[in-house]
C-alpha cells in the first residue's frame, strides 16, 4: 500500500503540483514512477471482483473519468491556444491511473464465460487474437510508425479525423494489420519457432 501511495504522488500528482505552482520537486525516485506502479497494483487488485451495484458504480466511475479526462484536455487546449496539450493524457496522469484501475476491475468483474454462451462469435474472435496477442504487442507500434509516414499510401493517425472516430477505426486497424503481420510471420517455416 505504501509503495503505491508513493508512486501515485511521484508519478501522479507531483507533475500536477509542478505545472501548476511551477515549482519543480526535488524529490525523484526512479523506482517509483512510470509504469513499475501498474505491475504492483494489478496484483494488488487482483482479488477484487466488483459485483452487482459496485459493478454498475464501476461503469459509472469509467463515465465520469473519461468526462473528467475530457474537460482537463480541453481546458489545457485552450490555455495552449489551440494547441493540444498532452500532458493529462498519459498513462500515469492523476486523472488516467483511476480511470485504468477502474476499467481494469470492471473487465476482471464480467462473467465472461456468460458473455461467450451468449455470443459464441465473440468468443470465436478473442480466442483467435489471444492466439496471436503476444505477436500483436510485438509489431503494433511498427505499424502504427508506418500508417502515421503514410507508407501504405494513407497516413493514418489519432489526429486524421475527430478522435471520436480516429481513435477507434486507427485501433482497429491497427489491431487487424498487426494481428495479420503476427500470423503471416507464424507461417514462415523458421520464424515460426520465433514468433510469439
Amino acid at each position: 500500500t505504501y509503495f503505491l501511495i508513493v508512486w501515485y504522488c511521484m508519478t501522479s500528482l507531483f507533475p500536477v503540483i509542478e505545472r501548476m505552482i511551477d515549482v519543480r520537486i526535488g524529490i525523484y525516485l526512479y523506482v517509483a514512477t512510470g509504469y513499475v506502479g501498474f505491475f504492483v497494483l494489478g496484483f494488488y487488485l487482483r482479488d477484487i471482483t466488483l459485483k452487482g451495484k459496485y459493478l454498475h458504480m464501476g461503469f459509472w466511475g469509467i463515465g465520469a473519468f473519461w468526462l473528467f479526462s475530457q474537460f482537463l484536455y480541453h481546458e489545457a487546449t485552450i490555455l495552449k491556444n489551440g494547441g493540444f496539450d498532452h500532458f493529462y493524457s498519459f498513462n500515469t496522469s492523476f486523472n488516467i491511473v483511476p480511470l485504468s484501475i477502474l476499467c481494469f476491475l470492471v473487465l476482471k468483474s464480467i462473467d465472461w464465460q456468460a458473455v461467450y454462451n451468449a455470443s459464441p462469435q465473440f468468443k470465436w474472435v478473442i480466442k483467435k487474437i489471444s492466439l496471436v496477442s503476444l505477436g500483436i504487442y510485438c509489431v503494433h507500434q511498427m505499424v502504427i510508425d508506418e500508417l502515421r509516414k503514410g507508407v501504405f499510401d494513407i497516413v493514418l493517425d489519432e489526429t486524421t479525423w475527430h478522435f471520436f472516430i480516429s481513435v477507434p477505426v486507427v485501433t482497429a486497424v491497427v489491431m487487424i494489420i498487426s494481428a495479420l503481420v503476427a500470423l503471416g510471420l507464424k507461417k514462415i517455416p523458421v520464424v515460426h519457432n520465433i514468433v510469439p
